[in-house]
This record gives C-alpha cells, sequence and structure tokens, in this order.
C-alpha cells in the first residue's frame, strides 16, 4: 500500500443526523443461536504437539483447557445482566455520511470546568474497555482532581458502528474515521475543542485527530492527544531487526538504559505478528469463519488477552465475555479487521511526519506488560510532547486492567497547571508515586489554559 502523503484535513462538516438514545438489547435469537452454537462444538486434540509446552511455545495458545473453561461460562452467562451494565451508560446511535450508523456512549460531567475527551478503543477491544474509567472521569471525588466529558464511540465496522463501503483514502482509512469522529465531536456533540485518547488502533485515531484536526485558529477542534501505545521506530532499528537473531541480541544488550530492552521487545512484537498479516491480507477467510463459530471467535480473541485475564477486578472473564458477545451478536468481527486492511503498518503511521502532533498539545503513558515500550527520545520527535510518564503495572488493554492507574495519568496529565507548577510537579517524586506515575516528564498541561470554559454539549 502506497504511503499516505501529508494532504491536509477537509473541515468541511459532513452530513450528519441528530444523535438519538440507544438500549442495548441483545437478539432473542443470537442468544439461542449462541448458547446451541456453544453446545455443539467439535473438540481437536489437546494440543497440536503434544509433547510440549504452551508456555514456552505460544503458538499452541490458547490451551483446550483455558477454552472449555471459558465456553462453559460464556454459555451460563446472564446476558441480561451483560446488557443492563452496558445500558448503565448513556448510549447512542447517529448518521455521519456514510457510518449509519455509528454507535458511542456520551457521559457529561458536572463540573464546569470539564474537558472534553474522547476516548477511541483498539482491536479487539471495543468500547467496553473504558467502562470501569467512565464515572470516575466525569465526576472525581476530590474537587481538585481535573474531570472530563466522556465520549466512548465504536470505530466504524465495530459493535453497532457501520463499516466503510470503501478503503478510499480519505474514507475507509485512519484519517476517513477520524474525519466522522471529529465530526461527532464538534458538529453532532457541540464541543468547539476536544482532547483525544487512545491505544492500539485508537493511538493512531488520536494522533491523526491531533495532527490533522486541529484548527489552525489555535481554538478549536482536537487540542490535545493523549496515547497508552505508540510503537515509534526509528529506521535504523529496523536495519537491525533484518540481521540474524544473534546480532539482533547483542546489539540491543549495547545500547544505553532501556533502550536495548526496547528494541528486544520490539523485536518479539514483530515475530509474533502473523495475526496481523493474516487480518491485513486475508480478512475475508478469517471473518467468515469467525462470525459463524463462537468457540472459534474465543480462540482467536482470548489469545490476546491470554493469562492477564482475571489478574484485576475490571480485566475479568465476564469483562472478556460481554466482549465477545457484542462481536457475535453484531457480526462485525470481519469489519473489525479493516484497519489492517486499508491502513499502512500501524508503526509506520506513528512515525509518518503527516501524522506530527505539531498545532496540538502530546501526552504518553507507559505500561510495563505494553507489547512494546517507547522511550521518551523516541517520541519527542513526532509531537509537541508535553507530558511523559511510566505506570508501575498495565499492559496493552490498559483502561480496562488498571483503570485507576489509567485515570490517575489522565487526571495529571491535563491538570490545570502553568509551566513552573509542571517543573515543581515533575521533582515531587512522593505524590507522583502515590499517583502511580513514574518517571515523570511533565512541561505543562497538555489542555490550554485559554480553553477551560470551554465544555459545553449539545447533548
Amino acid at each position: 500500500m502506497a504511503q499516505r502523503n501529508a494532504n491536509k484535513a477537509n473541515f468541511t462538516p459532513l452530513p450528519h443526523g441528530q444523535a438519538r438514545p440507544f438500549k442495548v438489547e441483545f437478539d432473542k435469537n443470537d442468544i439461542d443461536e449462541l448458547r446451541q452454537k456453544l453446545d455443539w462444538v467439535r473438540w481437536g486434540p489437546e494440543s497440536l504437539l503434544y509433547e510440549e509446552e504452551a508456555k514456552t511455545n505460544a503458538g499452541l495458545l490458547p490451551t483446550q483447557t483455558l477454552l472449555k473453561g471459558l465456553v462453559d461460562k460464556w454459555k451460563s452467562s446472564d446476558f441480561k445482566k451483560m446488557e443492563e451494565t452496558i445500558n448503565r451508560q448513556s448510549n447512542y446511535l447517529v448518521e455521519i455520511d456514510w457510518c449509519k450508523p455509528l454507535h458511542f456512549i456520551h457521559k457529561k460531567s458536572s463540573r464546569k470546568d470539564a474537558i472534553p475527551l474522547l476516548l477511541i478503543h483498539g482491536w479487539p477491544g471495543s468500547f467496553f474497555e473504558f467502562y470501569f474509567a467512565i464515572d470516575k472521569l466525569c465526576e472525581p471525588e476530590n474537587e481538585n482532581d481535573q474531570a472530563f466529558h466522556v465520549v466512548i464511540p465504536s470505530l466504524p465496522g465495530y459493535a453497532w458502528s457501520k463499516g466503510p463501503p470503501t478503503k478510499a483514502q480519505g474514507v475507509g482509512d485512519v484519517d476517513g474515521y477520524s474525519r466522522i469522529l471529529d465530526t461527532l465531536m464538534m458538529d453532532v456533540l457541540g464541543y468547539e475543542a476536544y482532547a483525544s485518547q487512545g491505544g492500539d488502533w485508537g493511538s493512531v485515531h488520536a494522533r491523526c485527530l491531533g495532527a490533522k484536526f486541529a484548527r489552525p485558529d489555535g481554538k478549536t477542534g482536537c487540542r490535545a492527544v493523549h496515547l497508552n501505545f505508540s510503537p515509534i521506530v526509528p529506521q535504523w532499528v529496523w536495519a537491525v531487526k533484518a540481521l540474524p537473531d544473534w546480532i539482533v541480541t547483542a546489539a540491543s544488550e549495547r545500547l544505553p538504559g532501556e533502550m536495548g530492552k526496547n528494541v528486544r521487545k520490539l523485536d518479539g512484537f514483530y515475530k509474533s505478528m502473523a495475526y496481523y498479516w493474516i487480518q491485513e491480507h486475508r480478512p475475508q477467510q478469517l471473518a467468515t469463519g469467525l462470525v459463524d463459530s463462537p468457540v472459534g471467535l474465543l480462540s482467536w480473541l482470548s489469545f490476546f488477552w491470554g493469562l492477564q485475564i482475571g489478574t484485576t477486578p475490571s480485566f475479568s472473564e465476564e469483562s472478556m465475555l460481554t466482549i465477545c458477545t457484542v462481536y457475535f451478536v453484531t457480526r462485525s468481527i470481519g469489519t473489525s479487521f479493516l484497519p489492517y486492511h486499508t491502513n499502512n503498518f500501524l508503526p509506520s503511521i506513528h512515525s509518518d511526519s503527516a501524522y506530527n502532533v505539531s498545532q496540538a498539545t502530546l501526552g504518553y503513558s507507559d505500561y510495563p506488560k505494553e507489547i512494546t515500550n517507547t522511550s521518551q527520545a523516541w517520541l519527542k520527535g513526532t509531537g509537541n510532547l508535553r507530558f511523559y510518564a511510566k505506570a508501575p503495572k498495565g499492559g496493552h488493554f490498559a483502561a480496562l486492567e488498571v483503570p485507576d492507574i489509567f485515570v490517575n495519568h489522565l487526571r495529571v496529565a491535563f491538570a490545570n497547571h502553568d509551566d513552573a507548577k509542571a517543573k515543581a510537579l515533575n521533582k515531587d517524586k512522593q505524590r507522583l508515586e502515590q499517583l502511580d506515575i513514574q518517571s515523570a516528564y511533565i512541561t505543562g498541561s497538555l489542555w490550554p489554559s485559554h480553553l477551560r470554559s470551554q465544555g459545553s454539549s449539545r447533548l
């Protein structure tokens, strides 16, 4: 696929309707079919290589033991309770251009100083990734903590959001999806300025909004970006990666600080990307099987949650099965693959100068169990970096795994402090540690002071 050029975004509002309340109700026929298919599953051998263990051969994951336990729990799930859980937040549908409809959650804070925040999920996640962070972000117990108006869309092609009609540039790619999201925030909801946040594929959409949808007036559009995934890769790293493994290992061990560790982790990430290439090059083949088979769907998705499932109350089997149920009843797993098929390689987008966040501010939180870790030095070249910090725990699904830490990082990143206060905060290690913030680099708030009175919405 040709590299995207640096075309400026089109700020002309897309045609759209009015948002309307939406109540999630799983179709009874879908749930009956789901239970029936789970009853009829045909199991293969316990392991494809019976003398090898999955813990030493990731290609043998997920284990059949894990899957059988999940299948039993899925069959006995209370699907009405799932619906009620999702419906505790305000869900909406709206028609925006070709995306008919777009699904999203919107919760306004009671605070006048709240910042409009667009939370963007990735794959294989969903809007539900952010569920346990919503209330904390909107209504902090401490009045001195930053509050947010929270908007969580299902990306086009996910859940109840319609997928794109074509992969044409500016429609079915990151730029096209981002234009839909910008229209949601500015024209449907009426927020004159907003911030974006994302991980996985959500990270490139959040970055695109800051790079291309920050209006030239310095006051409107996407004015701040926070990421928890940004696999920035200098060109020399790709050159080293092409060498034999023993040379890569030897070279990485000689790199200073955490750079060597990051290179080794990135190398491991690249070697485990079979799923990426399948979803990029053969999405239809895979989708046909997974739409029909809930056990196939569960097997494909549970690999990515892996042994981390159940390590925290929010990152539970129930949460994972809720996400799987939404994929099954909406038949959206195939269209969820489309970002892989219609875009450049995800790390390349983060490194592309067309997506440099220069007109908005940029922040980043690094979680230790993330697929790859990105250094402050590598990030600085991709935008106006004003916040960088490490978290003590958490991984690729940070908002779902460790919602309290996720919320703390956002509160500090967007807190109402000037440059002087930011410098003082950098030195207050004890306070930062209490907030689960380590190795902090803070030069000021991600949210400009002249925008703090802009928080109203039509909805």
